[in-house]
């Protein structure tokens, strides 16, 4: 029984060896050395060929695979799009991309005008000077004569306005851009 397996381990690398001589290269002529040279250079452009070829031959399958899963994949996509929760998945998936930028736009902007407006007419009725009619009579020769008052807003009523406009507007703009 050991016999038979001495005898596969030897033959075995026997068989690797078969068409190999072991010389020392001093005892070759330099056409010998050229020659063995040349073979060793063809042999190895061959492997090298032969792996090209192989490697080339993977990437032809990956691509044909990656190729077949995104056909796949594009189909199913368009069949799930076309049903109801497709529709709902794809608005959804729609809202998170550009939702956030459609509401500072829709929004944002809308309520930036409004709040300008709000205070340029709070501005006008509460800190500005105003004058109201007091009395209004008429002379026997018909002559009206007219009593007006003016009004004079308190400072604190206008710096409030003001604090309360660029607070408002700050809000506005953190809406809009943030």
């Amino acid at each position: 029984m050991v016999m038979l397996l001495v005898t596969t381990n030897v033959l075995a690398q026997q068989q690797g060896q078969t068409n190999k001589i072991v010389v020392d290269k001093s005892l070759l002529t330099p056409e010998q050395i050229a020659q063995a040279e040349a073979q060793a250079t063809l042999d190895r452009t061959k492997s090298t060929v032969e792996q090209a070829g192989e490697w080339v031959g993977l990437g032809k399958e990956i691509g044909s695979a990656v190729d077949g899963a995104l056909s796949a994949l594009t189909e199913r996509t368009d069949q799930f799009a076309k049903t109801d929760v497709g529709k709902f998945t794809m608005f959804l998936v729609a809202y998170k991309v550009i939702g956030s930028d459609l509401i500072q736009a829709v929004v944002g902007i809308p309520l930036f005008f409004v709040v300008v407006l709000m205070f340029i007419w709070l501005t006008r009725r509460n800190c500005m000077q105003r004058r109201y009619l007091v009395k209004e009579a008429t002379d026997k020769d018909g002559t009206v004569t007219k009593e007006w008052n003016e009004t004079d807003p308190e400072p604190s009523t206008q710096w409030s306005h003001l604090l309360a406009f660029l607070i408002c507007s700050i809000m506005c703009t953190l809406i809009i851009f943030v």
